[in-house]
């Protein structure tokens, strides 16, 4: 049994599918759109938080967080962390909206997928960030949801700035998609390589192919495992090998046709001896870099 719990399935990784994210309060025209980097931010395990206020916010006034996705998603458990300054016992209770016709994350038709949100408040973020996801269980898949801040009772908010926002979810539709997949059988991959508790010093192995589930095919497929919290950097902790001998932070498949699957991948996780115990996420891409035909 791991110390920290297994997570309820895959993350999105909507810092890399150019999803848009965008801020706004009701009691104020307008809408912010935040930045790449803003983005990635909310999405790794780094105690950095966003601003999403301007000015002090009274009871009866709302601020949203709202995700537009390239393809439909399907919501299924959300980790959320934030820390706010408040007065008078002013409470922010979270309500999880998605819509269909959205074009900017404010207009549209909305409809409550999940309210009573479970939030880290004030709380850092590792290791917590594995802890209190709760759950949305949205029943189909939608191309935008939104977080509602509702301010209520008390003086009002002063502050509130976000520190997570993971989502975690099934894999997109099937357009232009490479899927993992399990290493001997013929169905795809659906957990997290989730490793559990390793000790200092070993190594862990596990195996895993890549499947081109479009209907083109998908040239050129690399395989990048990278670390967190700053998604990107590179480490000699998680690395990836064809052939279980030669590891590298990326691999090369090579040309996918329809329907292919790759050769068997090894993911090795291999914490040194000196290594601070805690919570550690990496983040394994397949993509394909010279597109589809």
């Amino acid at each position: 049994m791991p110390n920290y719990p297994v997570p309820p399935g895959r993350r999105i990784a909507y810092d890399r599918d150019d999803c848009q994210v965008v801020r706004w309060q009701d009691n104020l025209s307008g809408i912010t759109e935040l930045s790449a980097a803003n983005i990635q931010d909310i999405n790794d395990e780094a105690d950095d938080t966003l601003g999403i206020i301007s000015g002090t916010i009274f009871p009866g006034a709302s601020i949203y967080l709202a995700f537009l996705f390239p393809q439909a998603v399907k919501l299924l458990d959300l980790k959320l962390s934030y820390t706010r300054t408040v007065s008078g016992g002013t409470t922010t209770p979270v309500t999880v909206e998605y819509s269909d016709d959205t074009t900017n994350g404010r207009d549209g038709t909305w409809a409550t997928a999940a309210s009573g949100i479970v939030a880290d408040v004030n709380q850092p973020a590792r290791p917590d960030y594995r802890t209190d996801i709760a759950a949305i269980g949205a029943a189909a898949t939608h191309l935008a949801y939104r977080l509602k801040f509702a301010v209520t009772g008390g003086a009002g908010l002063l502050a509130l700035a976000v520190r997570l926002v993971h989502m975690y979810g099934p894999e997109h539709g099937p357009t232009d998609r490479l899927a993992f997949w399990h290493p001997t059988l013929d169905q795809e991959l659906t957990p997290d390589f989730d490793f559990e508790d390793i000790a200092r010093g070993a190594s862990v192995i596990k195996q895993f192919r890549i499947k081109n589930v479009s209907a083109l095919t998908a040239n050129g497929v690399d395989v990048t495992v990278s670390q967190g919290p700053s998604y990107g950097s590179a480490s000699s902790w998680t690395l990836l090998s064809l052939d279980d001998i030669t590891y590298a932070q990326t691999r090369t498949v090579g040309d996918l046709g329809v329907g292919v699957i790759s050769s068997v991948l090894y993911l090795r996780a291999e914490p040194p001896v000196g290594a601070e115990l805690d919570v550690l996420t990496m983040r394994v891409t397949p993509v394909a870099v010279g597109g589809y035909t």
